[in-house]
């Protein structure tokens, strides 16, 4: 009988002690694949709850033969387990799924399946970010003093790896596998998290950091990020190289940050057998230089090259100062960065109300890109690093139609800071970080991190009981799982039932148009005052509680809400480039659109009831928005107008007109039989686009019956019917009938352009 053999005998006997024996006595040529697999099988079904470590160790014996082991149920199943049992569900359920792939059907891999599912929609952890917080802090006060002892002893190199694999132990149980240095400056010991150019990861340093005891603080500085130092130099990969044999070409962008190409004549041996080496001493070498959290605020763009660049360069060594020459500054440490880091994005939003949570997003802001970028990629490996440390980022959703009256604008603003204060106020200001948020076409979006989420949903489900809100509800930031229940319900406590949410609430949120635009800008630059005073003076409208930044306005006007933006670059994927080639009125309109360096964005929201007001009002607005300086076309509709074109059709509300022209655009080709025309923003208003096709008639007349047609269905709010007429007199009559689009993708309504005779 060999050892495989008997190890099975001995795990049906529950004798796992035995397994763990045998295989750990064999010498080092008698491990196999296999053997790590049962051993690691021993360790998983001899952990308790509690027995992390055990857990840690199958995983250990497991992950290197992961190619070995391809396709196996077993190997599969086992390592699933081992991270179930360490509170990390996310690597856990797609092992899982593997080992189900290998065996379909398997009843105990379906029910961890589900559990991993529901486990993730609302993370429940044995110990929360907070807590784990509190427990290493406790661990580390009791050591500490070790810890010294060996980093004072005289022959470091010799202690080094005990004084690493302490330090290490007492992290772990808040961040798992965090990377650190230790040191002392001359008057204080020193334990410096570093992040490794992982912005999402500084968040829980930073946490971390922030609650050192004041005990550990006496004796320790607790820094988060590599700090500048002055003489630094490197060894790796059989290369030594210092700041003084680096040269360095920079280029400062638009956004305060620098683009650095760095050339090192002794890597270039490397370089050529391994650019990745060579790119880590230089980045390692250039975080040493300026400290490692300026470098990551600050650097762009970085490469490593070849040969020398053309043009004045600096030695890595007098970067700092080249860089405070051009304004920049390095005394930034990890709290600032984070908040100061706020990046704005925007959207393509999906009109469809059953889409997935934020695919209705059109515009938001984050300090944390990584988590919404992979939210919508529909990737889990930042949020598995905060579920391995027991934190969860995730964002609270509920319907913007449920705040209506008067200054709508300002009640979503007071209804979001009140939602912060009771959380904090409720579960503590150590319970969470906020992250941003969001807007949506029929959904607000608040982000967060929740260090202890129990406490964060208790407090956030009683604000949102008592606010305007008809329904609200949390969800991750993964795609791939369930909503939980805020309010909304029968049950308005949060559960994990809310796959019912998921259905319910883009239904309740409504299915009002999008009022999205973009006024593209030559340069990044606009007059905020001169865009107010014009709204102002033109239109009679007072920004009521406008709010903002230089570069945003939120306001309202009555129980509409409007947001406005200067976003510092193009619109993104060419898009307004690509649209303005439709527009057949303005032949400058693609150059325009290619050349813009900047852009407003306007988005107007309001109950769906006021389409045609929600309408007006953003004309209004992205018409005096047409009407900066710098102002080169307006992107709406479907193209790119002309700004003083587009400001001319908005005159028309002046005397009481629909700015039909503003709404709709009315394109027009020649098919083989005749001339075709399309409107383009029907569906904003909920009403089909309508087409004709091959009229025996001329373009303008043809452009000038379809806008006809747009007025009468907008202003008398008419349903044209598939197999009815229409017509502007007794005798006129046009055939209508609703097909598949020929100009446009979808449905549309085609109109018959002759006139039919009774």
């Amino acid at each position: 009988m060999d050892i495989l053999e008997q190890c099975q005998i001995w795990n049906e006997n529950d004798e796992y002690a035995k397994i763990i024996e045998a295989i750990e006595a064999l010498p080092d040529e008698e491990r196999t694949p296999e053997t790590d697999s049962e051993l690691a099988r021993a360790y998983n079904n001899l952990a308790g709850l509690e027995d992390r470590e055990l857990y840690e160790k199958a995983l250990e014996l497991l992950l290197p033969h992961e190619d070995y082991f391809q396709g196996d149920h077993c190997w599969n199943f086992r390592t699933a387990y081992a991270y179930y049992y360490l509170d990390q569900e996310g690597p856990a359920l797609r092992y899982f799924e593997r080992a189900l792939e290998a065996r379909p059907g398997d009843k105990d891999t379906e029910e961890f399946i589900d559990d991993c599912r529901r486990r993730l929609a609302l993370p429940q952890f044995e110990k929360t970010f907070r807590e784990r917080t509190a427990q290493a802090w406790a661990a580390f006060a009791k050591e500490e003093e070790q810890l010294r002892r060996l980093m004072d002893s005289e022959d470091r190199e010799a202690v080094s790896d005990e004084l690493i694999g302490t330090c290490s132990r007492l992290l772990r149980p808040a961040l798992a596998d965090a990377a650190f240095e230790l040191g002392f400056n001359g008057e204080k010991y020193e334990l410096i998290l570093t992040p490794e150019g992982n912005h999402a990861r500084l968040f829980a340093m930073v946490y971390f950091q922030s609650h050192a005891p004041a005990e550990i603080l006496e004796r320790w500085n607790i820094l988060v990020g590599r700090q500048p130092s002055r003489g630094f130099g490197l060894r790796a990969f059989g290369q030594e190289i210092t700041a003084g044999d680096v040269q360095v070409w920079l280029e400062k962008q638009e956004d305060r940050t620098v683009s650095l190409v760095l050339y090192c004549e002794k890597l270039l041996p490397l370089l050529a057998e391994d650019a990745g080496k060579v790119w880590w001493m230089l980045s390692t070498l250039t975080d040493q230089v300026l400290g490692e959290i300026p470098a990551m605020a600050l650097i762009e763009d970085f490469e490593a090259a070849d040969k020398p660049q053309a043009g004045p360069s600096v030695l890595l060594e007098a970067l700092p100062q080249a860089l405070e020459e051009l304004g920049l500054t390095l005394s930034l440490d990890a709290q600032a960065y984070l908040d100061s880091s706020y990046t704005a994005y925007e959207l393509e939003p999906e009109k469809d109300p059953d889409a997935a949570w934020r695919m209705d997003v059109f515009a938001g802001v984050t300090r944390c890109p990584a988590l919404v970028s992979e939210y919508l990629a529909d990737e889990g490996g930042v949020m598995d690093d905060f579920h391995r440390d027991g934190a969860v980022p995730g964002f609270f959703c509920y319907p913007l139609d449920g705040f209506d009256g008067e200054e709508r604008g300002k009640k979503v603003l007071d209804f979001r800071d009140a939602l912060e204060a009771a959380i904090q106020e409720a579960a503590g200001v150590d319970a969470v970080t906020f992250l941003g948020g969001a807007s949506g076409l029929y959904c607000g979006y608040l982000d967060f991190i929740a260090w202890d989420l129990p406490a964060v949903l208790k407090a956030a489900a009683a604000v949102f009981a008592d606010s305007p809100a008809e329904w609200s509800a949390f969800h991750t930031f993964r795609r791939d799982v369930s909503t939980v229940r805020l309010t909304g319900g029968e049950d308005d406590e949060a559960d994990d039932s809310a796959d019912e949410v998921s259905e319910e609430a883009p239904e309740e949120a409504g299915r009002s148009g999008s009022f999205v635009g973009f006024v593209l800008l030559k340069e990044n630059h606009w007059d905020r005052e001169k865009l107010l005073r014009d709204l102002r003076e033109e239109w009679g409208l007072e920004a009521e509680g406008a709010e903002g930044d230089g570069d945003s306005l939120l306001f309202s006007v009555g129980d509409m809400m409007a947001a406005v933006s200067r976003m510092p670059a193009p619109v993104p994927g060419h898009e307004a480039e690509d649209n303005a080639a439709n527009n057949y009125m303005w032949p400058e309109a693609v150059e325009a659109a290619r050349t813009h360096k900047a852009h407003i964005l306007v988005a107007v929201l309001g109950s769906e009831t006021d389409l045609l007001e929600r309408g007006r009002l953003f004309v209004k607005i992205m018409a005096c928005c047409a009407e900066q300086a710098d102002a080169a076309g307006v992107y709406t509709s479907g193209t790119v107008f002309e700004p003083r074109l587009y400001r001319g059709f908005a005159e028309v509300m002046k005397d009481g007109a629909l700015p039909i022209d503003n709404w709709i655009w009315f394109g027009l080709y020649r098919g083989e039989a005749g001339v075709c025309g399309y409107t383009y923003g029907m569906n904003v208003f909920g009403r089909d686009e309508m087409e004709v096709l091959d009229a025996d008639a001329q373009p303008a007349e043809v452009r000038s019956f379809l806008a006809s047609l747009a007025a009468y269905v907008l202003e008398y709010e008419v349903t044209l019917q598939d197999g009815e007429t229409i017509g502007f007199s007794a005798d006129d009559k046009h055939p209508i009938s609703r097909s598949a689009g020929v100009s446009l993708p979808g449905t549309t309504l085609k109109i018959g352009y002759a006139a039919q005779q009774e």
